[in-house]
């Protein structure tokens, strides 16, 4: 489609590419699924750090050697 979009000449054919690429968007609905990954990815290292923070807390706690 860029192909095609980067050699047309004519305003309407342009207008038109740009009209089928933001149709498929809405039906592929690519930003969402990406924002929910992005979302998801945050929550996961957010827990990761969690885990790794009470880990050594529990280390210090119980008097052992924590190792990472």
């Amino acid at each position: 489609m860029k192909s095609d979009y980067d050699t047309t000449k004519s305003k309407d054919d342009k207008k038109n590419i740009l009209q089928e690429l933001e149709k498929v968007e809405e039906e592929v609905k690519y930003t969402a699924v990406l924002n929910d990954a992005t979302e998801m990815i945050l929550m996961l290292n957010t827990r990761l750090t969690e885990a790794g923070s009470n880990e050594r807390r529990l280390a210090r706690k119980l008097g052992t050697v924590f190792q990472s």
